[in-house]
């Protein structure tokens, strides 16, 4: 693992929900391979980005995130093993 920084990227909808976290070295970067790749893509209205020390943390921020945030896209953030998504009974 690098020992290089990494961000934390979430992308939130206009209503305040929460679409999709990731990690990346560049989260600006990623933003740009999101518009080219992502359906989701048109509903981001605000993102947050947050730096961590490395990729270790970056991975642990992101599990949790995923786990107790609920993201609408998220697909791969699960790779580094947090839970399915709970769905809720509508």
């Amino acid at each position: 693992m690098s020992d290089s920084p990494r961000y934390l990227y979430r992308h939130f909808a206009a209503d305040g929900s929460l679409l999709h976290v990731g990690i990346a070295n560049s989260a600006l970067r990623r933003l740009a391979e999101h518009h080219h790749n992502s359906r989701w893509y048109p509903f981001i209205k605000h993102v947050v980005i947050e730096a961590h020390p490395n990729m270790a943390a970056a991975r642990i921020a992101e599990s949790r995130a995923i786990a107790e945030e609920n993201p609408r896209f998220n697909e791969a953030g699960r790779r580094w093993g947090s839970a399915p998504r709970r769905r809720s009974a509508r």
